[in-house]
């Protein structure tokens, strides 16, 4: 049966454990910058992001994920703890956030998937290609494109031009298309966005696309005193649709890479998309992992369990907005 208000009521309840002692917020960032298309809302633009640091480190008790989560064990923390994360591991973090991070004095824990290195990301290219791929440039029709994984294809009627009705097909296109890419198998999602580029007829990423941290620049971010390298998987695959024997090579598979990158021993991890089992759990505590960050938004309490912490996911908003809803969050 469904409760009317039960949201609402949920939140009240969550907001209302955060006004106690002992917890702590995580906040969840992935791009920082100005990248173009967004169509998945991943990014907080270059302004917004140092409005917001500037906001923590007036506001906020900034601590990196290691020290907060030995505090919820401990019941240390201090009265309005913050810690900052990143998911991905996108080239940005380095170049754009790390120097607002260090003029604030914020601590931060980068979650990164070792299977892109010094690539494009399968969600960032998949949208260049459908978003931007078949422009008045091009002068032709783009037709249908087709999608094969699993033995099956499928098939979309895309609009020619740039108008308001192109524009909404094509959106409508990407995210049908992502949808079966997320659940498919790394190597079919592989071979699959081989076919669609292929037709598409689209050169490589450019300079100013989105792209992954190289193993050069990981070694530069991960040298910074405010960054902790965390684990984030290999594929980006959803651990939680995985077998057993692929869930523990996705895990181990990116601690052992990161490790032998930074020469750091990596205790934490990220979750892709948030998809986890019990089992998943195990293996990620089993990989020798302390801390785990989960997408499920809520304050992180005395008690939590250190391998599926919560988190908030920061949107792209100034420093004023940004500062409200903190201050809804944050006790003492």
């Amino acid at each position: 049966m469904r409760i009317p208000g039960r949201r609402y009521v949920g939140r009240l309840v969550r907001w209302a454990l955060s006004r106690g002692p002992g917890n702590v917020l995580i906040l969840g960032y992935h791009r920082v910058g100005n990248g173009d298309p967004d169509p998945f809302g991943l990014g907080v633009s270059a302004r917004h992001f140092a409005e917001q640091m500037e906001v923590l480190g007036r506001s906020a008790r900034c601590m990196a994920l290691g020290d907060a989560v030995r505090g919820l064990a401990e019941g240390t923390l201090p009265p309005r703890a913050v810690a900052v994360t990143f998911d991905d591991g996108y080239a940005d973090t380095l170049h754009t956030a790390l120097p607002v991070l260090e003029r604030q004095g914020v601590p931060a824990t980068v979650f990164v998937t070792t299977g892109f290195l010094g690539t494009e990301f399968w969600w960032d290219e998949l949208a260049r290609t459908v978003l931007a791929g078949w422009g008045p440039e091009n002068r032709r029709d783009p037709g249908t494109v087709r999608l094969t994984t699993g033995g099956r294809t499928h098939e979309w009627r895309l609009e020619p031009g740039r108008d308001r009705r192109a524009a909404k097909n094509r959106r409508r296109v990407l995210e049908e298309m992502s949808g079966i890419l997320l659940t498919a198998p790394p190597a079919a999602r592989a071979a699959a966005l081989r076919d669609v580029r292929r037709w598409a007829g689209l050169p490589a990423a450019g300079a100013d696309d989105p792209r992954a941290l190289t193993d050069e620049e990981l070694k530069r971010l991960a040298a910074s005193p405010l960054i902790e390298i965390g684990a984030h998987g290999d594929s980006h695959a959803m651990l939680g649709t995985l077998g057993l024997a692929e869930q523990r090579r996705e895990v181990g598979k990116s601690r052992e890479t990161l490790q032998a990158l930074t020469g750091a021993v990596v205790t934490s991890f990220s979750y892709p998309h948030g998809s986890l089992s019990r089992e998943t759990v195990e293996i990620v505590g089993d990989t020798g992992f302390t801390a785990a960050c989960c997408s499920r938004e809520d304050v992180a309490v005395t008690g939590e369990n250190p391998l599926t912490l919560p988190r908030f996911w920061v949107r792209d908003r100034g420093g004023g907005p940004f500062g409200c809803w903190l201050e809804r969050w944050l006790h003492g």
